[in-house]
């Protein structure tokens, strides 16, 4: 077991124990270790770390993580791209949550949050 696989697994002890601080500064260090060797989890890692941040409330270091879990495969995690419509809309980046909301919603139907198109005019969304 490598490293990253290490410090993921105590991420994930972190993160179902509901300590989500302790679960990001987990993943980061797996991140961190991350070898070429470790290709095989480093999607999951990616979007656990997306998570972790969502849930934190930073949404833009939370964009970059699970982007990077979807690797360019938007359909490839449905919860991936779903924290990602929540993150653009909630982080201002209405344009961005609009086009990923029609491709989650094309391929997973209506958002559970209720985003729609019209979601970016609707006032004090934290």
């Amino acid at each position: 077991m490598s490293d990253a696989d290490d410090a993921m697994m105590r991420g994930n002890t972190a993160f179902e124990a509901g300590d989500v601080p302790g679960a990001l500064a987990e993943y980061e260090r797996a991140v961190a270790a991350l070898a070429p060797g470790d290709d095989v989890i480093a999607a999951d890692l990616f979007e656990n770390l997306g998570i972790a941040y969502w849930k934190l409330g930073r949404w833009t270091p939370a964009l970059r993580a699970l982007l990077r879990a979807l690797d360019g495969d938007l359909g490839a995690r449905e919860q991936c791209l779903r924290l990602l419509v929540s993150c653009y809309f909630r982080d201002g980046h209405a344009i961005d949550g609009e086009r990923l909301l029609r491709e989650y919603t094309d391929r997973f139907g209506p958002h559970p949050e209720g985003w729609t198109r019209n979601s970016a005019l609707r006032p004090g969304i934290q």
